[in-house]
């Protein structure tokens, strides 16, 4: 990963951004800094990865499938640093980019749609975990639920788990009769 990282390094200052290959290794850059990260912790790493990201969306039109794709990728680099810091602008923002995901992917299905809607699910139960505002939790309950609905046979155990537990969290946090029966 080091050698890649290096190389992808390299080659952000060799080409210039007006380059047909710009694009490509930017987003190699993006895909590594994250991988160190997964790899070895270091939160700068995700920090490009992020900054990377962000920088590629602008080489791309809104509601192009290729900038719906950075847009989750930029989601999930942003949940995993709220994860470790608890950054309120970076769980807004993770949110932001895969509201304005859903569209696209609803009519497409690329990126797939329940990717989109579970990391939304996922992004508005971290939101209301440190705002505690309830229409967070709801919102992620109508996506888990959502979620439930689209899921691929595989994946329908993880959904039910995670409407389970959103329903569970918002009963201790409501005690709404209604999420008991649920």
């Amino acid at each position: 990963l080091e050698e890649a990282s290096r190389h992808c390094d390299e080659c952000l200052v060799m080409y210039p951004p007006d380059h047909k290959e710009y694009p490509t290794v930017v987003n190699n850059a993006s895909i590594v800094k994250a991988y160190m990260y997964d790899a070895h912790g270091n939160i700068e790493d995700l920090s490009n990865s992020i900054s990377h990201s962000r920088e590629l969306l602008g080489m791309y039109r809104e509601g192009q499938l290729r900038h719906a794709s950075i847009l989750l990728n930029l989601a999930t680099s942003l949940q995993t640093l709220f994860d470790k810091t608890y950054n309120e602008d970076d769980i807004n923002e993770a949110i932001s980019c895969l509201q304005s995901i859903l569209p696209v992917s609803r009519v497409s299905g690329a990126p797939p749609l329940f990717n989109c809607v579970s990391k939304l699910a996922v992004a508005l139960q971290s939101r209301f975990e440190i705002g505690r505002q309830s229409h967070d939790i709801n919102d992620a309950i109508q996506c888990f639920r959502e979620a439930l609905t689209i899921a691929p046979s595989f994946l329908s155990l993880k959904a039910r788990k995670d409407l389970a537990g959103a329903l569970v969290r918002r009963f201790d946090e409501m005690a709404l009769d209604q999420d008991l029966q649920d």
